[in-house]
């Protein structure tokens, strides 16, 4: 099965998407996130973020080394004020990441994004774990 992938390194090719991920269903969640970087941290560098939008059955890697502050403040099309900060924000659009912890620290710190609506699936699977198994868990 092949995956379909859009590179987005340009502020066109960004307000593009933006459109679209602002059009997707709220009530569950459709965008898969994970951000890679070097030494991703309040220190480090965001280098990408990848975004997978089930719905659309597409994968859209966001360079952020090549767009930088732009990768934040550019507007979606026809959407005054919809930037990605304000997608990473909204409380109301779900998003799913796998222990988030440095990509929330480096988001915050680097580009004053403040993650909103987001479900850890690391959180999810220790929450589940049996009682012995959570012994390391606080």
């Amino acid at each position: 099965m092949a995956y379909e992938y859009t590179l987005i390194d340009t502020p066109q090719a960004l307000s593009s998407l933006l459109s679209k991920l602002y059009e997707l269903e709220r009530t569950r969640p459709a965008l898969f996130i994970d951000l890679e970087g070097y030494d991703l941290c309040r220190h480090g560098r965001i280098a990408l973020i990848t975004i997978h939008a089930s719905p659309l059955a597409m994968t859209y890697l966001v360079d952020v080394t090549t767009l930088g502050e732009a990768s934040f403040t550019t507007e979606g099309e026809n959407l005054p004020g919809k930037t990605l900060k304000s997608l990473l924000e909204d409380k109301e659009i779900p998003k799913v990441l796998f222990d988030c912890r440095n990509d929330s620290d480096a988001l915050y710190n680097l580009y004053k994004v403040d993650m909103g609506g987001v479900i850890d699936l690391q959180l999810m699977e220790l929450a589940t774990r049996k009682r012995r198994q959570r012994a390391y868990v606080k």
